[in-house]
């Protein structure tokens, strides 16, 4: 199948209907050679084919993450980049494998952050959510926990409060204190009531713990 053709920038498009439709018709027909091609076309294609591969690779990642596993090495290779869509949008992909790869995940996590530390909030939100899963896993509870826990403490405004509330219940009782510090040291919700009034509820509950 040659797949370039029926990617958006193929087609001169500007949105991603083509991409998210060729998603969802690869999901259905559970087409994994052109996965496949469009793992090659992320490796090797001009960059707005790159980028367009990409976004239907994660999109058939939210639908049939079982499509992707096989690839999972070429996800944590394509981090290699200084492409700002390409980081996110890996990141994006691994993150709908956290219910099928969680030692792969495990193994590559400080790739993974670091990807997402040079990358945007989207990437940083997804990496999140890979953390918390890690972290809600008894095996890899203890290594993950710091690592969660200093990814909130560096989360911008806007986001801290989500990532704090995500974490939580995660965390046992002799750790919940080490949140309540991370939230009692953000002045900068201050200025946020509604921020504040959220994360004044989250230290409620983590005293109860």
């Amino acid at each position: 199948m040659n797949l370039a053709r029926r990617l958006a920038s193929s087609q001169r498009r500007k949105d991603q209907h083509p991409n998210i439709e060729l998603a969802i018709e690869l999901v259905d027909g559970w087409d994994e050679a052109a996965v496949t091609e469009l793992f090659a076309l992320l490796d090797a294609g001009p960059k707005k084919q790159r980028h367009d591969a990409l976004k239907v690779l994660y999109e058939i990642g939210i639908r049939a993450p079982e499509l992707l596993l096989p690839h999972f090495d070429e996800l944590i290779d394509a981090l290699d980049t200084r492409d700002n869509r390409i980081l996110w949008g890996c990141v994006y992909a691994l993150r709908s494998l956290v219910d099928h790869a969680r030692e792969q995940l495990m193994a590559c996590l400080p790739l993974i952050l670091d990807a997402a530390e040079r990358s945007t909030i989207i990437a940083r939100d997804k990496a999140m959510y890979i953390l918390v899963a890690l972290a809600s896993d008894a095996r890899y509870h203890d290594a993950v926990t710091p690592l969660m826990l200093a990814h909130i403490e560096a989360a911008a405004t806007n986001q801290f409060p989500t990532y704090a509330e995500r974490a939580a219940p995660c965390l046992t009782p002799d750790e919940a204190p080490l949140l309540t510090a991370l939230i009692e040291a953000r002045d900068d919700l201050d200025a946020y009531p509604a921020k504040r009034r959220r994360m004044d509820k989250l230290l409620r509950r983590l005293a109860a713990q």
